[in-house]
């Protein structure tokens, strides 16, 4: 009787020993899934957040007519590393056209004053003046044309940042549910363990 009281005792202490240590297992799983979680939801933030919030505030210069802000670097090859590219082509093909636009302006302007220095000086040079009025419709017609470029070149870059936008949000919902599960996890590794104290 005494021989199977010890064995008894033995075998509860092995089982003792054991549950403690899946026990430590499982918190340390549990702690090295939390970092990996933090870890990566900081990933994110560095990855796709960041940049946005840049593309972002950079377009709201453009809009407001900042031309002197340069190029964005990103050399990442997914959505964001796209995006960034199709907002450098943007911006620079942007800047010619306002610099076209520009040009052509202070090429009417200049028009315009030759047509009234030609009117005053000789009101009989009908001819000089209809075609320097061709002129102006010609150089206006450019202006609208290169207007009408930048305004879509604007939209287009628009429809990509809401898009990668969209995407992040669908990110960050997903990382959302990851912490949900991890939390859950956690909840039932602490009732486990409360349950398993009880036993012992």
């Amino acid at each position: 009787l005494q021989k199977t009281l010890l064995v008894k005792g033995e075998s509860q202490n092995n089982i003792s020993t054991n549950l403690k240590r899946d026990i430590t297992i499982y918190i340390c799983a549990f702690i090295a899934v939390i970092i990996i979680s933090l870890l990566f939801a900081i990933y994110i933030s560095g990855s796709f957040v960041k940049p946005i919030r840049n593309l972002g505030q950079k377009t709201n210069e453009i809009a407001e007519g900042n031309l002197t802000i340069g190029a964005i670097a990103n050399p990442s090859k997914n959505e964001i590393g796209e995006l960034c590219r199709s907002y450098n082509r943007m911006f620079h093909n942007l800047k010619d056209i306002i610099i076209s636009v520009r040009n052509t302006n202070d090429l009417v302007v200049l028009t315009s004053k030759d047509i009234h220095q030609s009117i005053l000086e000789n009101r009989l040079a009908g001819e000089e003046v209809a075609e320097a009025t061709q002129t102006i419709s010609i150089n206006l017609h450019k202006q609208d044309k290169l207007i009408q470029k930048s305004v879509s070149t604007f939209e287009h870059l628009l429809f990509k940042y809401n898009e990668v936008l969209g995407k992040s949000n669908k990110i960050n919902l997903q990382s959302n549910e990851t912490l949900h599960i991890t939390n859950k996890i956690s909840n039932e590794l602490v009732t486990f363990h409360q349950q398993l104290e009880k036993i012992s």
